[in-house]
């Protein structure tokens, strides 16, 4: 087992998620991006990004081979781990990972060790981000049926179950999951 630290930043506000194309994805990178800025948890990370395509272009959601391109050129560029948000371009990212020994992937939204189309990678997902879209609906369903909704934001994290991570493949070590755990 090892320990990797993955988590970086908690859920913020900011000004710049309104701005810009593709909202949503910038949002999302700011919030879950271990960046440059996060570069003080421990100086001697490098991190590296890469976009597939560019809005209007929303191919590189659906494109394995070069997210296969895009993870090997980083692990090339000497990184460990690679985390892809981009959909089914998140196997070519794990086709890389499991092709090169000691390199790891990082899914998202669900845990993508447990797709069948990842059943020949699985063994280097490291972790996956989780989107537990389910706890939101099921708030907003009980207080509709308890009269008791209130109109505005509603944020989940970590600490009211809205996101996680996995665990799938025993490859984060006990120390990682309750620090993770602890945020």
């Amino acid at each position: 087992k090892r320990d990797v630290y993955f988590a970086c930043s908690k859920f913020e506000t900011n000004e710049n998620r309104t701005k810009g194309n593709v909202k949503a994805i910038k949002a999302f990178w700011m919030d879950l991006d271990c960046g440059e800025s996060k570069a003080k948890v421990n100086p001697k990370t490098k991190y590296q990004s890469a976009y597939i395509s560019n809005p209007p272009d929303m191919s590189g959601f659906n494109a394995p081979d070069k997210g296969k391109v895009s993870a090997t050129g980083m692990f090339q560029n000497a990184a460990d781990v690679v985390y892809s948000a981009a959909g089914s371009t998140g196997l070519g990212t794990h086709q890389a990972a499991a092709a090169i020994k000691g390199k790891w992937s990082i899914g998202v939204d669900a845990d993508e060790a447990l797709y069948p189309a990842n059943a020949k990678v699985k063994q280097a997902i490291l972790t996956s981000a989780l989107k537990n879209v389910d706890v939101g609906v099921n708030s907003f369903l009980t207080d509709v049926y308890n009269n008791k909704f209130t109109p505005g934001a509603h944020f989940f994290g970590l600490a009211n179950g809205g996101v996680g991570f996995s665990t799938t493949g025993n490859h984060l070590s006990a120390s990682v999951v309750s620090q993770v755990k602890a945020l």
